[in-house]
């Protein structure tokens, strides 16, 4: 199943429509438990499924400090396809140690989350998590 992102960019009737809209998608063709969806610039209102009102909070409060920790899977995502799965990229056992996973991941019981960034000219604009 192709998502055809201007199909719903042209369907949003605002950014938070348009970034819930290609959760719900991807939701349906690859499956997930909780996601979220940021846009550099806009951090203060990430777009979450699957999240408590505390855990959303902590993501933009702390995003700085999850961005930091998790930006070798963001190098690694950038220089293939735009997508990286932070265990496969920094190991379980490094993961674990990481405030984004003790505060987000484990959360809702999280294993791995498949993180994608894209890019626009060169640099990430925004980040989803699937997890």
């Amino acid at each position: 199943m192709a998502i055809d992102i201007a199909n719903v960019a042209q369907r949003s009737t605002s950014a938070t429509a348009f970034e819930r809209s290609v959760l719900d998608q991807l939701r349906l063709a690859v499956g997930f438990d909780a996601a979220f969806f940021f846009v550099k610039g806009q951090e203060a209102s990430v777009t979450t499924v699957g999240f408590d009102a505390d855990t959303a909070t902590r993501l933009v409060t702390r995003s700085e400090t999850y961005a930091q920790e998790l930006s070798r899977v963001m190098r690694a995502a950038l220089s293939g396809r735009g997508v990286a799965v932070d265990t496969e990229v920094c190991g379980v056992q490094h993961v674990r140690k990481t405030r984004y996973y003790r505060e987000i991941a484990a959360t809702i019981r999280g294993q791995h989350s498949l993180l994608a960034y894209i890019p626009w000219r060169g640099r990430a604009s925004a980040m989803m998590m699937l997890g």
